[in-house]
This record gives structure tokens, sequence and C-alpha cells, in this order.
């Protein structure tokens, strides 16, 4: 059986969707992940689980990163979108031709981010925007695996990982398969969100929305736009507690910091992110609504690309100039040196306590320390 103690699990939820007597529940562990809980007087040994986990069965053949271009959608639709719009561009392509999208949404009655099917260009619109935290898979393969064999484009978007894991649990190659990827910083945890949102709601009352990047400030200043149902917070990311436990990296996942899926070859047909630091190699190009850096790896990819072109610009640029800004989409980054009392200030803390003494401690203490080289 698979290995539920491994660091390096993901939470993909493969080996949940693989298990034929439904022994193995994704569960939200005491640390705060999503990890495989096996019912051991259920489970057969049949040996599935361990089969589609890529962590300890990779089958998936990677490529190179290919071909390097920078863009953005026509109109004003990159506006809503987190960085160029690009994505949403393929996402419609697939729907005009039949085919299915499956994307991240927030479902904000739940308070987690889901994946689901979208057959039309409505249902796209709740895929816009990035999602800062870890997002459940594990109903999704099964539906996906349908819709494959019904010979329909099915579009797939995804952080790496979780393209990886699809593709892994598929085990066969597909045509009609395009997998498009996020550029990834690493994942917060479900359970950092839920304490955030908690602490959050004792305050505000019951959350209406969540929007955890809002162009409100410009695409380089992200914001989260939060409306609770007492409250209205429009909080830019470097002041916003959750956030900057993201970005000093102690809300992510274990396996996060050794990522299998950073790295020079990759598994899905397109990577998709931010350009930062276009200014330093075009600086004339407005970056206003957003500027989308794109990686095509495959034909199919290359084909997708190609049947957008009307509705996007799109220029060519080197590798390097999107790496520069984007190093952690290549490289694993180290593990903040004060991440065992973090996780331990997030099981035995209150709410409150928890995130105020670290709000003091990213705004101030961390600041005045590193002023002191210490």
């Amino acid at each position: 059986m698979v290995d539920v103690s491994n660091f390096q699990c993901t939470g993909c939820g493969a080996c949940v969707a693989a298990c034929p007597r439904h022994c193995i529940s994704l569960d939200i562990s005491l640390s705060g992940e999503y990890r495989p809980n096996i019912d051991i007087d259920k489970c057969t040994d049949c040996n599935l689980c361990n089969k589609v986990c890529f962590i300890e069965n990779n089958s998936v053949k990677k490529q190179p990163i290919g071909d390097a271009f920078y863009g953005w959608c026509l109109g004003d639709e990159a506006t809503e979108c987190s960085s160029g719009g690009i994505a949403s561009k393929v996402s419609e392509y697939v729907i005009s031709q039949k085919g299915v999208v499956i994307g991240a949404y927030f479902d904000v009655n739940k308070g987690m981010v889901l994946h689901r099917v979208a057959k039309n260009k409505n249902d796209i619109f709740l895929f816009r925007g990035s999602k800062y935290v870890e997002s459940n898979l594990s109903d999704i393969y099964t539906v996906i695996k349908k819709y494959i064999k019904t010979e329909k484009i099915v579009l797939f978007i995804g952080v790496p990982c979780q393209v990886l894991a699809i593709k892994n649990y598929l085990g066969d190659q597909y045509d009609n398969l395009i997998t498009l990827e996020i550029f990834c910083h690493g994942v917060p945890r479900i359970g950092v969100f839920q304490k955030y949102l908690n602490y959050m709601r004792l305050k505000y009352g019951d959350l209406k929305s969540f929007n955890f990047r809002s162009k409100r400030f410009g695409w380089k200043v992200g914001s989260y736009n939060i409306k609770f149902k007492n409250k209205k917070i429009q909080e830019k990311h470097v002041d916003n507690i959750y956030h900057l436990m993201f970005g000093h990296h102690n809300s992510l996942r274990k396996s996060c910091f050794d990522c299998k899926c950073r790295g020079y070859n990759r598994s899905a047909d397109i990577s998709l992110g931010d350009f930062w630091g276009i200014d330093k190699f075009y600086p004339e190009v407005d970056t206003k609504k957003g500027v989308s850096a794109i990686f095509v790896n495959t034909k199919n990819g290359a084909d997708i690309i190609s049947a957008i072109k009307e509705n996007i610009e799109i220029f060519n640029c080197k590798k390097e100039e999107i790496l520069e800004k984007n190093k952690y989409f290549v490289e694993n980054f180290q593990i903040p040196r004060n991440q065992d009392k973090f996780e331990k200030d997030f099981i035995y803390l209150p709410d409150k306590f928890f995130f105020s003494k670290y709000l003091f401690l990213y705004k101030f203490w961390f600041k005045l320390l590193r002023k002191l080289k210490i």
C-alpha cells in the first residue's frame, strides 16, 4: 500500500480515487495538510494506490521546457485574471471545440478550493484568478477518465504536481488530453487557510466571497479582496498575515521544500505564469493589465497556442528571462529556520494569538534581525 507517512506526499488524492474498496480518505492532518488515511481493516493489499502514486511509482515521461513567449489576451478580460488571461483563452478554445475544461474554483460555502468541470464559457469564469491554498482533487480523477474515453478534448489546469498526478493516474498517453500547469511557488496548507478563515469569521461574520489576488492596485501589487457579512477587506499581499505566511514559506506543505516537480523537464503541454521582471528586458511593454509568461513544451501545446493567436498578443522571448524572477519554478528553496516553531504554534496556539504573533514577527522582528544581521 501507499506510504501515508511519506513527507513528499503532495496530497493529490490519486490513491483515494484508485482504491476499489474505498478504504482511503483524504483528510486534514494535525499539521494542516491533506494526507491520505487508510482503513487497514478494509484494505486487501491490492496495491493500486501505490501504482498511481507518482512519488512511489512515476510512469510519466517528461520533456524539456519548450519555446518561451510572453503575452496577454486582447480586450479587457485580463483585468479579471491574475496575469495576462492566456489560460482563459485556451479554455474558451477548448469549449468552442465541444471539449471540457477542468480547473480549480473556490467554494465559498465550504471555504476550500476544489476542481470541477466546465462545459460552457460561463463556467470558466470560476477558474479565473490565483488560489493560494491546496485544492482537493480526489473526486475529479474518475470524472476526467470518463471524459477522456469519450474522445472529447479535455483541458486540465492545475499546479505541476497535480498535472503529474493526473497523468500518472491515467497511465496511458491520450492525444485528447491537454495539460496546462501554473507556475507554482509552493502550496499553502488547507489547515492554515481554515484557521485564518475561522479567525476572520469570528470578527466579521460569514464569508461571502474571497479573491486571493485582486488587481485593484495593479498587476504588480497583488491584494486580497474579501467580503464577510459585516466587513469588506481590501488588503495588499504585503500587509495580509495569511499571505505573509505564504511568502515566508511557513505555511507551505512539507513536500514543497523538496518538490519533485521543479526542474527543467516538464510533464505539462503548456506552462503558464507571470512574467515578473519583464521591465528589465522589454521596458516598452505596457504591464498595467498583466503579462503572462508562457512555455510551450509539446506539439499539443503549440497547436493550442496557434489556434488562439487571433485572440491574444504573443511575443518570443528567452527562457532565462522568464526564469530570472521565477526561479522557484525550477529550483527548490530552503526550509525556514523557524519552521519547527511555526508547526507547533499552528497546532497549539489559539487563532488570535497565532496570527497576531506572526504578524509582529514578519512585519517587525524578522526585519530587525536582518538589519542586525543576526
